[in-house]
C-alpha cells in the first residue's frame, strides 16, 4: 500500500510543480488616484419631469421648457491596474493593462428660471429752472427658480495602451465606462420679488427687494448614470534610479465622454462631455 501511494505522488509531483510556477492570468500591478473635473453640453428638464421631481409644489412656474446649458463637477478617482499574462505564460504585457475603481462626481445638476415683469409710470418731476419733465418708471419682477442636484458614484472600468511603459515619458489611450447611482438626489424650488424705479431720461435708478421669498425642497429617488469615455494622456515616470521613485508615476488625461442619465425613472438625458483628470500611480 505504502508502494502505491508513493507511486501515485510521484505521478503527481511535476503537475504540481507546474501549477506551483504558472503565471497568473491577472495580477495587479498599480494603484492609482487622481482628482480633475466633468464638463457636459446637456439639455435642461422638461416641465414634466420637474412637476414630478417637486410633486405638488405651490412655488412652481409654467413652461420652464427645455434648454442646452453647460454644466460641470469635480470628479475623484480610486483604483488599481491589472496586467494581463503575456502568450508564453511566462510574464504579462507591459503595453496594455486594465483600471478598475470607483469615480464619484461631488456635484451635478440641472437648473432652470423664469422670471415676468411689469413697467409702470412711477412719478413725474419737473425741473424748477428749465420746467423740463423728468418721468421715472417702476419696473416690478416676480421670478421663480428650480434646481436638481445629486452625486454620483461609479464603477469604473477602462482598458488602456502604452506606447512604452519602461521609458520616462509615455503616451496613452484607450476605452472605458462608468455606471453609476446618485447618493444624494434633491430639488429646490425658489420664489420672490425685487422691484426699482429708473429714470427715463437719466438711466439713474433706486433698487428696492422684497422679504417675499419662499423655498421648497424635495427628496428625490436616485439617479443612474452610464458613461462611456475615451481616455487620452500624458504619463510621466518620476526617476529612473531611485528604487522608491522610479515606481513613482504622474499622469495628465483627457477624456471626451457621452452619457445616458436617468433623472428618478421620469427622463433619461443624453450629454457629450469633456473630463481632464491629473492623478499619480504607484507601480509594484
Amino acid at each position: 500500500m505504502k508502494t502505491i501511494q508513493l507511486m501515485i505522488l510521484g505521478l503527481c509531483l511535476p503537475f504540481l510543480g507546474k501549477a506551483q510556477t504558472t503565471t497568473p492570468a491577472l495580477r495587479i500591478n498599480e494603484a492609482y488616484m487622481s482628482l480633475g473635473g466633468q464638463g457636459a453640453f446637456s439639455p435642461g428638464l422638461s416641465q414634466q419631469t420637474y412637476e414630478k421631481l417637486a410633486p405638488n409644489s405651490s412655488l412652481l412656474l409654467n413652461n420652464y421648457g427645455n434648454y442646452y446649458y453647460y454644466s460641470g463637477s469635480a470628479n475623484y478617482k480610486l483604483g488599481v491596474g491589472l496586467q494581463f499574462r503575456d502568450k508564453t505564460k511566462t510574464g504579462f504585457r507591459k503595453h496594455i493593462e486594465l483600471r478598475v475603481g470607483l469615480s464619484y462626481n461631488s456635484y451635478r445638476g440641472y437648473n432652470s428660471y423664469r422670471s415676468s415683469y411689469e413697467k409702470t409710470p412711477y412719478d413725474t418731476l419737473v425741473s424748477q429752472q428749465t420746467g423740463q419733465e423728468y418721468y421715472i418708471d417702476s419696473i416690478y419682477t416676480e421670478y421663480s427658480s428650480i434646481n436638481h442636484n445629486f452625486d454620483m458614484l461609479s464603477i469604473d472600468a477602462s482598458l488602456i495602451f502604452r506606447t512604452n511603459a519602461e521609458a520616462r515619458w509615455s503616451l496613452y489611450g484607450g476605452i472605458g465606462a462608468t455606471y453609476g447611482t446618485s447618493l444624494y438626489s434633491r430639488t429646490n424650488v425658489n420664489s420672490g420679488e425685487y422691484g426699482y424705479t429708473v429714470g427715463a431720461q437719466t438711466g439713474s435708478s433706486y433698487s428696492w427687494n422684497s422679504s417675499n421669498n419662499k423655498n421648497e425642497s424635495y427628496r428625490n429617488e436616485a439617479n443612474t448614470a452610464f458613461t462611456v469615455y475615451v481616455p487620452v494622456g500624458l504619463d510621466f515616470r518620476i526617476a529612473n534610479n531611485n528604487e522608491f521613485f522610479k515606481n513613482l508615476h504622474l499622469y495628465t488625461e483627457l477624456t471626451p465622454n457621452f452619457t445616458l442619465q436617468n433623472i428618478g425613472g421620469f427622463e433619461t438625458m443624453k450629454s457629450p462631455g469633456l473630463g481632464m483628470n491629473f492623478g499619480a500611480y504607484y507601480r509594484f
